[in-house]
């Protein structure tokens, strides 16, 4: 009979036995015994759970019975990989750091939406677009897999106005900046004139010359994004 290959499974479960001989095979889970488990050159296991159990095939034709040969089904933990990130929660744009615990080696792949492509290594760097569930195929030295998943909560920017109803004054005239969209506001001038709050939102500004103002407004989440006008000034 053909030596039957020892097999290793990675977790609970049953195997799949194969033996090669002339005559039926008969096996068995002692080296003795006389009760059989089952004949054939396909045996399915019982389930196994843990540790290692030993088989044994025996060939039997119609003037003998040969010696039996013994097969080992050897259960192993898989690894028990996760991820961890340097932020879950994030703004559009930024990037985010995911890492591989558990594993020897890993692959990455986006869960939902498709917002990387396929990586290896202990750690990726990722800018998803919106809240993006990743996973990572962990394998341990003895080949076993895991797996594990992660969700990356992605907060917009906020869609942020700013208007005037004069953006051309005369010299000594005035303009009012009006801001919106955000929670939070913080103005930003370029040029020698800064503006006077009337609310936090809004802004009356009197240049001198030309000036840029830019208004940053910041969301609930803590996101940041910028608008800008430009008010012309016309002498006198």
């Amino acid at each position: 009979m053909t030596p039957v290959a020892n097999l290793t499974l990675c977790s609970q479960g049953s195997a799949t036995l194969l033996a090669s001989a002339t005559g039926s095979v008969v096996w068995y889970n002692s080296a003795t015994g006389t009760g059989s488990l089952g004949t054939g050159t396909v045996f399915i296991t019982p389930s196994l759970v843990s540790g290692t159990t030993t088989f044994y095939a025996e060939a039997i034709t119609c003037s003998n019975s040969a010696v039996r040969t013994p097969v080992t089904v050897t259960v192993v933990p898989g690894p028990t990989v996760s991820i961890s990130s340097t932020s879950l929660n994030i703004c559009a744009g930024s990037q985010v750091v995911l890492n591989g615990n558990g594993a020897g080696t890993y692959t990455w792949a986006p869960y939902l939406p498709a917002a990387m492509t396929v990586s290896t290594g202990l750690s990726t760097t990722v800018t998803p677009l919106s809240t993006t569930f990743y996973s990572v195929t962990g394998m341990a030295n003895n080949g076993c897999l895991g797996t594990g998943t992660l969700i990356i909560f992605v907060n917009p920017l906020p869609s942020l106005t700013l208007t005037t109803l004069n953006p051309s004054v005369c010299l000594g005239g005035t303009s009012t900046l009006v801001a919106g969209g955000a929670q939070n506001y913080s103005w930003i001038t370029i040029g020698p004139n800064t503006p006077t709050l009337n609310a936090p939102n809004v802004a009356v500004v009197k240049p001198t010359v030309g000036s840029f103002y830019i208004v940053e407004g910041i969301s609930a989440a803590g996101c940041i994004s910028q608008a800008s006008i430009n008010i012309t000034v016309h002498a006198l």
